[in-house]
Formats: structure tokens, C-alpha cells, sequence
């Protein structure tokens, strides 16, 4: 039987993205160059990416490495989508950003590299 523990990460970290995305904006600091917040979203959906691979990794380590691939890019990339139709339509004092999807895609696919960098480390500790 498959653990479900080994999804507790992401699952976390997908719970923060939620609380980030709903936080109204004028409750954050003033960004202190022009791209930062896209650095921002980069950064979080590239963790996202990686520990939801890892997660996957760990569940269900005997299919192929492409559907963890598969699988550690698009729920990302649509959950970022989600996030943001959210701002532009139900979240308080916030608005969408199709850039801002963009820099979630960029950051979930150097998710995948850093995991494919971290893979064989990983598959000697199993």
C-alpha cells in the first residue's frame, strides 16, 4: 500500500501558494526592482515542481521518469493558472497576470532540471 505522508510536502506548499495568492496586494513590500515579483513566482513554483517530483518519485517509483515529468510540470502550471484566475476574479484587491504564469511555467521546468540534477542522488538512496 502507498503512503500518502509522502505527498504532505507539496500538498503544504500548495496550501501556501493559496494563502500568498489571496493575501491582498497591498499587504506585501514594495518589490525593490522592476521583475522581482516574477523572480518571486519563479522561485516558488520551481520548489513546488521539485517536491511534488520528489513526492512522486518516492509514491510511485516504479513508473517511468515521464510521468513524473509530465505530472511535476502541468499541476504546477495549471495550479499557478488557477491562482491567478483567482486574483483577476475572487480574491480581494488582487489581479491576474498572464506574466506571472509565464514565470510560474519558467520557474515549475527548472523544478524539473534541478530533480533530473537530483535524480541519481535520489534512486542510490531508494
Amino acid at each position: 500500500m502507498y503512503s500518502i505522508s509522502k505527498f504532505i510536502l507539496p500538498v503544504f506548499w500548495a496550501a501556501c501558494i493559496l494563502i500568498l495568492s489571496a493575501w491582498p496586494g497591498s499587504g506585501f513590500p514594495k518589490n525593490p526592482f522592476d521583475g522581482f515579483d516574477k523572480l518571486i513566482h519563479l522561485t516558488i513554483y520551481l520548489i513546488f515542481s521539485f517536491l511534488l517530483c520528489r513526492s512522486l518519485f518516492y509514491h510511485f517509483h516504479k513508473i517511468k521518469s515521464l510521468k513524473i515529468y509530465w505530472l511535476g510540470f502541468f499541476l504546477p502550471v495549471f495550479y499557478g493558472m488557477l491562482m491567478e484566475i483567482l486574483q483577476e476574479y475572487i480574491f480581494i484587491r488582487r489581479s491576474g497576470d498572464w506574466y506571472d504564469v509565464l514565470a510560474n511555467a519558467s520557474g515549475a521546468l527548472v523544478g524539473l532540471l534541478i530533480f533530473q540534477l537530483w535524480l541519481p542522488k535520489m534512486k542510490k538512496s531508494n
